[in-house]
């Protein structure tokens, strides 16, 4: 096998124990057996130890000449002269000296290795009747299966049950698939790993054959655990899923076109689904390439996918989760402001996931980078080669790298196999120290694998980008390609209403650059992407034919990985104007409308945007004719339909009047810190705000509105806890001058306890309304129907009449964040202040909250001081006069 010049000094120091020391298989742990498990023990080792005899007997003589020729290579391999290297230790920053020997990072072994290897041929052909024999073949895999098994560890499985016991008596009757497993790779546990198949094989008529076959067989001894990704639920059933929604997405064409293709033994199906990552976050980057950034998907395999890393997850140290309040997977919260190694090589290998191709983690010491396939072989991404991970799959780094490259020859792997077995049979100690070690038999195992690589003219293809390892600057100079845009995608057109709809590449030059990136969408079309490297902004110029003056709304067609950005327009050289950037979480969205006054003919815009710039996809911009409307006011608060129970204050909030009363506080089935579900009884009534205080009350008490999101009647945000406080002081002193509050009232923050008995409104199930997920929609603003604040009370209400306690924005409330205990409690005001409880309670979920985060019990908290967060308010409490 041809040895790429890897070793460098930055990484030798970090992996010296990896290079002088073998990885060990734990023994496994004995099962303790029922009698009947005794009884399965003794007849699967019966059938271990005859197939052992046979094979032993079936044994080649090799010619003693070629047996000694290699023994002799062998020998010689081992006395080669050490090298002495210094060496830089990248984490410790010193220089020391090394000394290599039994390495590929010998210069003197690797030159010997080859004659070795020539020895080992000898005895190849020597022996080939044997090697090629069918027969032999599936004989030696059934050893391999029970050896590899356990006959313990099989009678333990199969003691479970009359099911349990059938799937393993299927598999040992089937030899066909017995050796099919086996090439595969095996399991940790064959009987779940049976399960698994048998179940993605009732779900789906075509996991029976070809190479969904083979996929479904590779996933399932690869993830024969009790549970895989969603804790909680059998591995079975969570495999069936993904490889439901995997076979749909490549019914699709969403998955690589390389997906059916992945050639050699099917091994590397074991490695398609992700190890930890969810469906949802599956789906979601699956959105995040077709909609934000589809060029990523056409680029050579080294970087096809992987590259939104270099593009998007810049390398810095910072605190998670960055945006508490939009309650985002950590996948989505790597988008936000990027992360070390570590988060990199998630978003790199889940990008790989979500299309079909293979990936694996890659770390080496104090560093987490990733590996993935390419048609022309594994490599290491944003980290060192292979040479120097720590494992691969809890395998030697490069002993993986050697089985991905021999696994590519069905034919010849099959002999590296049945060297390896019959060397098992044999009681031969396996390779190790890069196989200058080990057992006549297993030795040549590991020389046939070498000799696959060169025979097939495999090559090494190194690392890929290893020099943004812990940097966001390469030193390769990247080639920017340039597209040709068809005049179909450039024309500006104008419907009947006088809308103008401008396509994002009708600008001046549509030229790809360093800062802007023109691209074909994937569903027809054109786009641009904003990702500007540096301070500088970047012009989009545009002339466009107006058919009328007067005022149009502005908005921009965009789609969004990213929070807190803002755009800049330039209107005929005079105006400037900005345009907020929705969080669209992939999603294509307009933005906000902003009114632009423009004459009658050309007019030109200008398009950039502010710092940080990028992160941003553009479809188009449309321009559209505001329509005056007349408007009279409406009733008053108090007028338009407020009881008794309801009154209206100075500030024009509309307040309900809640009773006393208790309930069952917290959750069953939802997190920890909802548990254990507890009575609380309220004592004393109390007014609270219909809806959320609006930006106009805000402004009518405090000088200066923080919210993102601007608009007079949607909810205030990004006020910290002590903004609330002074808020609801400065509205009890000002109706107190005016002698509009009655004695003894005040205004406040409500407690947790009081938020919650107000948001169930009686009732006790998931939500204030019921337990539909599906109806959420009817009553709140949330991830699946909004991407900002929305304006309060347009939702239906709660059965006391409250808007929006689901959705929309959080909500704080006074107690500090603490822990629930079984006890009754009476009037609670929440954990004590001090160091263990930094957080205050917000609750109610917000405009970017799953529907699980709306829920009624749902509980969430963060420092008091700098929590100013777009999804993040309040809502008013007026004590009782007689309180």
């Amino acid at each position: 096998m041809q040895q790429h010049d890897f070793i460098k000094s930055f990484w030798i120091m970090t992996v010296l124990g990896l290079t002088t020391s073998v990885v060990v298989s734990a023994k496994p742990t004995l099962v303790r057996l029922t009698p009947e498990g005794e009884k399965l023990e003794a007849h699967y080792s019966k059938m271990l130890e005859d197939l052992r005899k046979e094979i032993v007997f079936l044994a080649p003589k090799v010619d003693e000449k070629v047996k000694t020729n290699f023994t002799e290579q062998l020998t010689a391999l081992r006395k080669v002269p050490p090298i002495t290297k210094n060496v830089k230790d990248h984490i410790a920053k010193t220089v020391r000296e090394v000394t290599l020997k039994c390495d590929p990072g010998n210069p003197a072994f690797v030159e010997k290795q080859k004659e070795v290897l020539l020895s080992a041929r000898a005895v190849f052909k020597n022996s080939e009747v044997f090697l090629t024999d069918e027969r032999h073949y599936e004989k030696m895999a059934k050893f391999a299966f029970l050896s590899h098994a356990t006959p313990n560890h099989l009678a333990g499985f199969a003691q479970k049950g009359e099911e349990e016991r059938a799937l393993i008596g299927d598999l040992l009757n089937d030899d066909e698939l017995v050796a099919q497993v086996m090439i595969l790779g095996g399991a940790v546990d064959y009987g779940q790993a049976m399960r698994n198949y048998r179940a993605i094989q009732k779900a789906t008529k075509r996991s029976h054959g070809g190479f969904f076959q083979i996929w479904a067989l590779a996933a399932s001894l690869q993830y024969a655990h009790k549970h895989y990704v969603y804790s909680g639920i059998p591995t079975e059933e969570s495999l069936v899923k993904y490889y439901l929604n995997y076979l749909k997405a490549y019914d699709e064409g969403v998955l690589d076109p390389a997906f059916s293709k992945l050639g050699g033994t099917g091994w590397n199906y074991r490695f398609v689904f992700p190890d930890v990552y969810t469906l949802e976050d599956i789906e979601w980057i699956r959105k995040v390439m077709r909609n934000y950034r589809p060029d990523h998907m056409r680029r050579e395999y080294r970087w096809r996918y992987c590259r939104i890393v270099r593009s998007d997850i810049p390398y810095c140290s910072r605190i998670m989760p960055a945006r508490p309040d939009l309650n985002l997977s950590r996948i989505q919260d790597f988008f936000l402001e990027g992360g070390v190694c570590g988060p990199r090589a998630f978003v790199g290998q889940i990008s790989g996931y979500a299309f079909g191709i293979p990936s694996r983690r890659a770390p080496s010491p104090g560093h987490g980078a990733m590996a993935h396939w390419t048609p022309d072989g594994w490599t290491t991404v944003l980290g060192p080669h292979f040479y120097f991970c720590s494992h691969i799959d809890g395998m030697k780094p490069m002993e993986f790298l050697l089985l991905s490259q021999a696994q590519e020859d069905p034919e010849g792997f099959k002999q590296v196999l049945m060297c390896e077995w019959l060397g098992s049979a044999l009681g031969e100690a396996t390779p190790s120290n890069h196989g200058s070690s080990g057992g006549f038999w297993q030795l040549l195992g590991f020389y046939k694998k070498q000799a696959i690589v060169e025979d097939e003219k495999i090559k090494d293809i190194g690392t890929t980008g290893e020099e943004l390892a812990e940097s966001n600057v390469s030193s390769e100079t990247e080639e920017v390609e340039q597209i040709e845009i068809p005049e179909e995608f450039r024309g500006v057109t104008v419907v009947e209403n006088g809308t103008v709809t401008i396509p994002v590449a009708a600008c001046k030059s549509p030229k790809n650059g360093e800062k802007i990136r023109f691209m074909e969408s994937v569903d027809g079309g054109m786009q641009a992407h904003y990702g500007i490297i540096g301070q500088r902004p970047e012009l989009l110029a545009y002339t466009v034919e107006i058919p009328k003056a007067g005022k149009y709304e502005f908005r921009a067609h965009v789609c969004t990985v990213t929070v807190d950005r803002k755009a800049l327009l330039r209107v005929n050289r005079r105006t400037l104007l900005d345009v907020d950037i929705p969080y669209t979480k992939a999603d294509w969205m307009d933005t906000e409308p902003v009114e632009l006054d423009l004459k009658e003919g050309r007019n030109r815009i200008g398009y950039t945007h502010y710092t940080p710039n990028k992160g941003v996809s553009i479809k188009h911009f449309t321009l559209k004719p505001v329509k005056m409307v007349v408007t009279t006011s409406g009733l008053s608060a108090s007028s338009a339909g407020a009881g008794q129970n309801e009154i209206a204050n100075t500030i024009g909030a509309r307040m309900v009047r809640i009773g006393p009363g208790s309930l069952m506080r917290g959750s069953t089935t939802g997190p920890g810190d909802e548990r254990p579900v507890h009575r609380v009884k309220l004592s004393k009534g109390f007014y609270m705000g219909v809806t959320e205080v609006t930006q106009e009350q805000w402004e009518s008490v405090m000088p200066d509105n923080p919210s993102r999101f601007r608009g007079a009647d949607r909810p205030v945000e990004n006020v910290v806890m002590a903004d609330c406080v002074e808020f609801c002081k400065l509205l009890t002193q000002k109706e107190r001058a005016e002698g509009k509050l009655p004695e003894g009232a005040e205004y406040r923050l409500p407690t947790e306890a009081e938020w919650e008995y107000a948001c169930r409104a009686g009732s006790e199930e998931k939500f204030g309304f019921g337990d539909s997920d599906t109806d959420l929609a009817d009553y709140a603003w949330f991830s699946k129907n909004s991407v900002r604040t929305q304006p309060v009370g347009k939702k239906k209400a709660n059965a006391w009449g409250l808007f929006d306690m689901h959705g929309n924005v959080w909500e704080w409330c006074s107690d500090w964040k603490g822990s629930y205990t079984a006890d009754e409690a009476e009037d609670p005001k929440g954990a004590p202040a001090g160091p263990s409880y930094g957080h205050r309670v917000f609750r109610g979920g917000s405009w970017g909250s799953t529907a699980a985060h709306c829920r009624s019990a749902a509980r969430n908290g963060c420092g008091t001081s700098n929590s100013r967060l777009s999804g993040l308010g309040f809502r008013l409490v007026r004590t009782l006069s007689t309180q």
